[in-house]
C-alpha cells in the first residue's frame, strides 16, 4: 500500500515524534513554570510545617516570593544550557526530556525542603512523578505549551499577589501613635550580639578594644557586672524586653516569643513613641521570632541576591557545601548584614521620624561567628596561622569543629572576634557623632549592652548557649542618660538585664500597667534609698539541646558568689567571683563552698517553685 505526501504529513501532525526538538521558547517556558512552581510548593511547605509544629522556619516574610522568583531564574537558566546543549545531544530538546526535568527538579527541591525521606528516596519519588508527566507533555507539545501558558499567568499572579501581600503588611503596621509628651527622651538600645564584658577595654582587657565606648563611659552609667538571663540570643531579648525569666517565657531553640508579656516596644508605642527595630541576627531577632511586637517598623532579612538564594532549597544546598564556599571564595552569611547596614537603615528611618521621640532597636551580629573584621580591624590576628574548616547552615556560619583546633587557631578565633568588637566600637562611635550633629544625642537615653557572652576554650568549651559560666552570661551595660539627668557612676551592684524595661519607663518618666516585672535600677546610681526595692535575683538559664548542651542548667550570682546548677539536677559549681573572676576554682569541695551551698540551693528553689 502506497501513502501520499499529504498523507503522511497528516499521520505526522496527528501522531507526532516523542524526541522531536522544541525550540528555545518552549525550554524557557518550562524553566520558568517549574521553577515558580516548585517554589510555591517550597513555601506551602514551610508554612504549613510552621502552622502545624509551631516551630520557627528561619525564614524571611519575603521567602513567600523569592523562592519562585529565584528557582524560576533558576530554572529558566538550566533549561537555556539544556537547549544549547540539545545540539549535540538532540533529546535533550524534546518535550519528554523537558517536561520530565521540569517536573523532577521541582519536587525534589521541595521534597528537601520537608526532609521526610532520605534525598535518594525523594529524588526517586520526583523521577516517578516526572515520567507521569512527561507522557502526556509528549503525547500532545502543543496543548502542553498552551497549559504552561496559560497557567502561568495565573502563577505570576500568584506570586505577585504574595509579593504585594509582604508590602502590605510591612505599610500596615506602621499606623500613627498618639503624640507624646515633647519632653519624652528618646531611647536608643544598641545591642551587641555575643559580646562578652570580658573582651572590652571598657572592662579592663588589656587590648584597646573599645576606645569609643571608654570615652563614652566617662559621661555615663557604667555597671561593672551585669549578667544576662541566658547564654543565647532570644531568651535574653525576650528577657530584655519583657522583664521575664526564661522559665517564664515561651521562647525555645525553635520556639518564638508568644504575646502573653507586654513589650517595652508596645508599651512605649502606646505612649506616643515611634518605634523601630533593626534586626542583623537572622535566626533569633527576626520577626518569626515574636521579638519585633510593638515595633511600628521593624527589618530583619535583606532583600538581596544571597537572600533570595537562601530563600531557594537548591539555593540553601549549594551554598552550604564547602567546596562551593571555597569555590567562590565567600566564608560569610550570604544575608550578613553589617553594624554600617544596621546604622544606615535605621537613619534613613529617623529621617522621617523627628517629630516624636522614638525608641530603636538596633541589633549587631558582626561580632558572631565567624568572625571577619574588616580592615584595619583585623589587625589583632596572625595571618600566619590557618584558620578551621567551617561549616554552613543557611543564615549560619560556624567552625565545623572547635576540638580540631590547635591553640595558636583558638587565639586566632579569639583575636577575630575581638577585632570585630573594636569594629563595632568604631561604628558605635560614629553612629553617636552623627545624633550629635542632628542635635539628638542630648535628649537620648543611650544603652549599649549584649545579648550573651562567647567562650575560647574556658572549661572545655567553645561557642554559647551551651553553659552558664561567666563568658557566656556576663555582659556589659553602659546608660549614656538624656543631658538633664547624665550622670558619671560607675555600680558595682550586679544587675539583671530583665531589669531594664522598668529602668527605660523610668528614665522617660512613664509608668506601665501592670508593671514590668523587675525593677528599675535608677537607685543604684543616683543613691536614692526605696523601701520597697527589693533583694536583685539574678538568674541565668538555658534549655538543652541534645549534642551541643550540658542539660537543663541554672545559675545564680549573689554578691561576689556565681552558684551553678548543672544539667543532671545535682552536680553544682561555686566561683567567688572577687578573687576567681574566670572561674578556674570551685569551691564546693571546700569547707566555705560547701558550707555556702546550702543558701544558694534555697535561694534557687525561691526562685523555682518546685525545683529539687
Amino acid at each position: 500500500m502506497t501513502t501520499t505526501p499529504a498523507a503522511d504529513a497528516a499521520v505526522a501532525q496527528t501522531s507526532p515524534d516523542e524526541t522531536a526538538e522544541r525550540g528555545l521558547g518552549f525550554a524557557l517556558l518550562v524553566g520558568l513554570w517549574f521553577g515558580a512552581v516548585g517554589g510555591l510548593i517550597e513555601v506551602a511547605g514551610l508554612l504549613a510545617r510552621r502552622a502545624v509544629e509551631g516551630e520557627m522556619q528561619y525564614i524571611s516574610h519575603d521567602t513567600v516570593w523569592m523562592a519562585p522568583v529565584g528557582n524560576a531564574v533558576l530554572f529558566a537558566v538550566v533549561g537555556v544550557l539544556l537547549f544549547a546543549v540539545g545540539g549535540l545531544v538532540r533529546p535533550l530538546r524534546s518535550a519528554r526530556v523537558l517536561a520530565f526535568l521540569g517536573t523532577a527538579a521541582a519536587l525534589w527541591g521541595a521534597l528537601l525542603i520537608f526532609g521526610l525521606v532520605h534525598p535518594l528516596a525523594s529524588l526517586a519519588i520526583a523521577a516517578g512523578v516526572g515520567s507521569i508527566v512527561a507522557r502526556p507533555a509528549a503525547a500532545n507539545p502543543r496543548g502542553f505549551t498552551r497549559f504552561l501558558a496559560i497557567s502561568g499567568l495565573l502563577v505570576v499572579l500568584a506570586v505577585g499577589a504574595l509579593g504585594a501581600s509582604t508590602w502590605f503588611e510591612r505599610s500596615s503596621r506602621q499606623g500613627d501613635a498618639t503624640p507624646a509628651a515633647a519632653s519624652g527622651p528618646n531611647v536608643l538600645l544598641l545591642v551587641l550580639d555575643t559580646v562578652r564584658a570580658q573582651s572590652l577595654s571598657l572592662y579592663g582587657h588589656e587590648r584597646q578594644t573599645t576606645p569609643k565606648l571608654d570615652a563614652l563611659a566617662t559621661s555615663s552609667v557604667v555597671f561593672e557586672r551585669a549578667v544576662s538571663t541566658a547564654p543565647w540570643t532570644l531568651p535574653s531579648h525576650a528577657s530584655m524586653f519583657t522583664g521575664t525569666f526564661p522559665h517564664e517565657q515561651s521562647t525555645g531553640w525553635a520556639l518564638p516569643m508568644d504575646d502573653r508579656h507586654q513589650t517595652l516596644a508596645e508599651t512605649l508605642a502606646a505612649n506616643g513613641y515611634a518605634t523601630a527595630g533593626f534586626a542583623s541576627n537572622l535566626n533569633y531577632c527576626a520577626r518569626e521570632s515574636g521579638i519585633d511586637r510593638g515595633f511600628q517598623h521593624y527589618e530583619d532579612y535583606p532583600v538581596s541576591v544571597g537572600q533570595v538564594v537562601l530563600s531557594m532549597s537548591y539555593g540553601r544546598e549549594l551554598s552550604n557545601l564547602p567546596a562551593v564556599r571555597s569555590l567562590i571564595g565567600n566564608h560569610d552569611n550570604l544575608n550578613r548584614k553589617t553594624a554600617d547596614d544596621v546604622q544606615s537603615a535605621f537613619l534613613d528611618w529617623l529621617d522621617g521620624h523627628e517629630d516624636r521621640p522614638f525608641f530603636a532597636f538596633l541589633n549587631y551580629y558582626d561580632a558572631h561567628q565567624p568572625y571577619l573584621p574588616p580592615a584595619p580591624f583585623d589587625r589583632f590576628a596572625d595571618t600566619d596561622v590557618t584558620r578551621g574548616e567551617f561549616r554552613y547552615d543557611t543564615n549560619l556560619v560556624e567552625i565545623g569543629d572547635w576540638t580540631a583546633l590547635d591553640q595558636p587557631q583558638i587565639d586566632l578565633e579569639q583575636d577575630l572576634y575581638e577585632g570585630a568588637i573594636a569594629y563595632l566600637d568604631d561604628r558605635i562611635g560614629q553612629l553617636l557623632e552623627e545624633l550629635k550633629l542632628r542635635g539628638q544625642l542630648d535628649n537620648t537615653l543611650v544603652i549599649v549592652t549584649s545579648d550573651h557572652g562567647e567562650q575560647f576554650g574556658a572549661h572545655g568549651l567553645f561557642d554559647h548557649g551551651n553553659s552558664l559560666y561567666g563568658q557566656c552570661i556576663f555582659v556589659p551595660l553602659l546608660l549614656r542618660l538624656p543631658v538633664a539627668q547624665r550622670a558619671a557612676h560607675r555600680v558595682t551592684d550586679p544587675v539583671s538585664l530583665r531589669n531594664l524595661p522598668a529602668t527605660v519607663l523610668e528614665v522617660v518618666g512613664l509608668t506601665a500597667d501592670p508593671a514590668f516585672p523587675g525593677q528599675s535600677m535608677v537607685p543604684l546610681w543616683t543613691g536614692e534609698e526605696r523601701a520597697d526595692r527589693k533583694p536583685e535575683v539574678l538568674l541565668s538559664e538555658v534549655q538543652a539541646i541534645e549534642g551541643k548542651r550540658r542539660g537543663d542548667m541554672k545559675s545564680l550570682v549573689v554578691g561576689p558568689y556565681h552558684y551553678i546548677l548543672n544539667g543532671d539536677g545535682k552536680s553544682e559549681e561555686l566561683y567567688v567571683l572577687e578573687n576567681d573572676p574566670l572561674e578556674r576554682h570551685d569551691r564546693t569541695n571546700y569547707p566555705d563552698g560547701r558550707d555556702a551551698l546550702p543558701t544558694f540551693r534555697d535561694a534557687l528553689k525561691a526562685v523555682l517553685p518546685g525545683n529539687e
